[in-house]
């Protein structure tokens, strides 16, 4: 009961902030660049051609699924809101009043570490619902996919005559809409929340707002800019057993590769973000067991 307590505490705390204002901004922001983009990729006309089109479904994948605005921005911006729970709580001089009635130092940094894990599920839910508002604005909304997704071997007929690339045509997966959000936002729980996980135990030693945001930022440009680079072969394999910054990406419909294999599907990446997120519970909890909060 105390952790459940302890865990709703820190939801109330999580929540009732400001800074979650930023996702409506974000997740518009990025839904209209999407939309802007998807207009370039009509092909010449093939594509009417073909008798394809986009419907708001086409957005909300891509959205969720672009690297670099994920590593850039809707990453970043998660663990600015969720992931300095801690700094915030250490600003404000909370901490001495909530351990003491809670009586355990253990529970109250699994109900920190708990409320990553609800605080991504929210993230994503808020995103995604945002982007599917402002894609309706654009294109039409079904209880269906397009019929670009439904008809993927004539889009990619309509790709090979123009000459595109496959990055052009994100193919999903799952049979409806419906399944596809919750594939998304399982799989997003689980890795934002391993995401901001690992920022929060970073807190626990960097005490100034902003730097832990800063640093997951900048191992994940380091990697994403390192893959093509020969100069940084030990860096880049380091960061790649890490894979700090694809966490957060949303590889329920399609796995990303890395030397041509997949790095991660939905079966493979629960256990791989249950592992890290006890990892990175035990390391928390052990510092936290001596730190004079």
């Amino acid at each position: 009961m105390k952790l459940l307590r302890a865990a709703q505490y820190e939801c109330f705390q999580m929540f009732f902030t400001k800074r979650w204002w930023a996702v409506p901004v974000l997740a518009g922001l990025l839904s209209w660049f999407t939309t802007n983009s998807l207009h370039t990729y009509r092909l010449g006309g093939l594509l009417a051609t073909y008798h394809l089109a986009y419907n708001a479904w086409d957005v909300v994948s891509r959205s969720t699924q672009e690297l670099d605005f994920l590593v850039v921005l809707a990453a970043p911006v998660f663990v600015w809101i969720v992931g300095e729970s801690y700094l915030r709580d250490r600003s404000s001089n909370t901490i001495p009043m909530i351990v003491p009635r809670i009586q355990s130092r253990a529970t109250w940094w699994t109900a920190k570490v708990l409320s990553m894990f609800i605080g991504a599920f929210a993230y994503m839910v808020v995103f995604s619902l945002i982007s599917l508002l402002v894609a309706n604005c654009f294109y039409p909304f079904a209880w269906h996919f397009s019929s670009l997704q439904l008809h993927p071997e004539l889009a990619q007929k309509a790709l090979a005559t123009f000459g595109g690339s496959d990055t052009m045509f994100i193919q999903i997966l799952e049979a409806t809409p419906l399944l596809f959000l919750l594939h998304m936002w399982l799989y997003s729980t689980l890795s934002l929340g391993a995401y901001a996980v690992v920022a929060l135990v970073i807190s626990l030693r960097v005490h100034k707002q902003g730097v832990p945001t800063i640093l997951m930022l900048g191992m994940g440009i380091l990697e994403f800019y390192s893959k093509d680079s020969n100069l940084w072969i030990p860096l880049h394999s380091w960061l790649m057993q890490m894979r700090l910054s694809y966490l957060f990406v949303n590889q329920a419909s399609t796995s990303f590769l890395i030397n041509g294999t997949p790095a991660y599907t939905l079966p493979t990446s629960i256990p791989y973000y249950l592992v890290l997120s006890v990892l990175f519970w035990l390391i928390g909890d052990a510092l936290v067991q001596h730190d004079d909060l």
